[in-house]
């Protein structure tokens, strides 16, 4: 008879080790047999323990299976119970013979096999298998279960050109960041150039390579960042001057929303080097195309990006704030007529298209430039008075009450033809008629005759500004129809939901 040898001893999770099978308790030669015979076939894997081989011995031998704890995984589910104090799950973990904590189980428990734990391991098993049926106390609830006001907030990364003092960034991106953050999304913005940037170019001064380096660099590191992000929101393109493939490799997989207010594309794509006609002048129509969706300002921006192969195109006009803009009031009697116009130095020269005009309203007339820093068309010295202004956001609609009509004379080019008409827009919240060139979108906010007039030619320019200084009543009409166009088409309030329903949609 062959000699009854003790098993090895279980481990804590109550498995056998791997290796050759061990003599069992009970069953004999039949159930030696049966083990060997499920281990050579791997229905049974090699570190099974001798439960689940026994449980095979009773099914091939058509016995019930034996009652256990219920484990993870297993085919009938856990009962669930009331949660009892813990007095008597200590009590209930006991094993049978040691109850009211007899000296033999605090051996056991102390000296025992089952380790330092004061428990064997079927005890573990019950006390880990109790746990899990606990109700959950003080988590957190599943994202299915939180109501619909605490739904999961859009995390957007803004690659925005400019901080508040350049007009675009500031327009078309920051000024909708608390409205956004009101509708659901959370929006960080990263500007490659700061404010200081920006006042140095104005002024003509030229900027340190190392400078611009440092900014590249933070705008780089922000783009490897993007994957922590829903959405990457997208002023024109990330690396200016550096090929379209390169922006695309930093962001990855992360969806993007290209937006873009002026005609972007022909600095590239019209530039008078050869070598960055050939690397960069198809860039923009590649970004456009790899974008989840492009945001333009107006058609002529929304015909080119579908032209370049854009899965989706939204026109979002550029738009004021109305809050900064309150109703505006009659001009104080006796006061000269006041022509104003306001913009930024790169956009100064256009004033000579209205030159002969403006000088031919005389002495009783006057001519306000906002961030113009100087520039000022020929031909006006002593024909009519020039005063100059220095543009701030804290003053701007103060300086925008000072006119008794705004201008916005362009030339007819693929530039201006891409433009967004925010000058008209500023115009026409503060109350304003308004003269404008038939250039782009100028034709679609300047209802001639009712809010304004187009002129084409100097005559067209000289008839209307003489017309507005003779009647302060048509003033004062047309005003009122350009402010109500921007309070139903042009006002953040009114483009606000559509822009945030835009951006969610993107980053699904």
């Amino acid at each position: 008879m062959e000699p009854r040898r003790h098993p090895r001893r279980r481990s804590g999770d109550g498995r056998l080790p791997a290796g050759p099978p061990l003599p069992v308790r009970g069953g004999g030669r039949l159930r030696r047999a049966l083990l060997r015979l499920l281990r050579r076939r791997r229905a049974v894997p090699p570190s099974a323990p001798r439960r689940l081989a026994g449980g095979a011995f009773r099914r091939s031998r058509g016995l019930p299976p034996r009652r256990r704890h219920h484990r993870p995984g297993a085919r009938h589910p856990p009962v669930l119970r009331a949660p009892q104090p813990p007095a008597i799950r200590r009590q209930a973990s006991r094993p049978p013979g040691s109850a009211g904590g007899g000296r033999r189980h605090a051996a056991a428990g102390a000296d025992g096999p089952a380790g330092a734990g004061g428990a064997t391991p079927q005890a573990r098993r019950r006390r880990r298998g109790a746990a899990r049926l606990r109700p959950a106390v003080g988590r957190p609830a599943s994202p299915d279960s939180r109501p619909a006001a605490e739904a999961r907030v859009t995390a957007v990364l803004l690659l925005n050109r400019y901080d508040r003092l350049g007009a675009s960034s500031r327009l078309r991106f920051l000024d909708f960041l608390p409205a956004l953050e009101r509708a659901g999304l959370t929006v960080t913005a990263a500007p490659l150039f700061d404010d200081s940037y920006l006042r140095d170019l104005y002024a003509g001064r030229r900027q340190s390579p190392a400078r611009l380096a440092a900014a590249y660099a933070r705008r780089v590191g922000r783009m490897l960042g993007a994957r922590r992000f829903d959405l990457v929101w997208l002023e024109k393109e990330a690396l200016p001057w550096l090929p379209a493939g390169i922006e695309r490799a930093l962001l990855g997989r992360v969806p993007y929303v290209m937006d873009l207010d002026d005609a972007w594309f022909h600095r590239y794509g019209r530039h008078r080097a050869a070598p960055v006609r050939a690397v960069l002048g198809r860039k923009l129509e590649s970004l456009a195309r790899h974008a989840r969706l492009v945001v333009a300002g107006n058609a002529h921006l929304a015909d080119w990006a579908r032209a370049s192969g854009a899965r989706s195109v939204v026109e979002i006009p550029t738009v004021i704030d109305l809050d900064r803009y309150p109703p505006p009031v009659p001009a104080a009697e006796g006061r000269p007529f006041t022509v104003g116009w306001m913009g930024s130095p790169s956009s100064a020269p256009y004033l000579n298209q209205a030159a002969e005009a403006l000088a031919a309203l005389g002495g009783d007339a006057r001519l306000l430039l906002v961030g113009a820093h100087g520039a000022e068309p020929p031909g006006l010295a002593g024909r009519i008075a020039v005063q100059h202004e220095p543009w701030s956001e804290e003053r701007e609609t103060a300086l925008l009450a000072r006119f008794d009509a705004g201008i916005m004379p362009l030339a007819d080019g693929p530039w201006e033809r891409g433009k967004c008409g925010y000058k008209l827009i500023q115009y026409m919240a503060a109350g304003l008629p308004v003269v404008a060139s038939p250039v782009g979108v100028n034709t679609v906010l300047v209802r001639d005759g009712e809010n304004g007039f187009l002129a084409a030619d100097p005559a067209q320019w000289t008839a209307a500004l003489t017309r507005l200084a003779a009647d302060p009543a048509l003033r004062a009409r047309m005003g009122a129809a350009g402010r109500r166009l921007v309070e139903e088409r042009y006002s953040l309030q009114a483009v606000v939901p559509r822009l945030a329903e835009t951006l969610i949609g993107a980053a699904r």
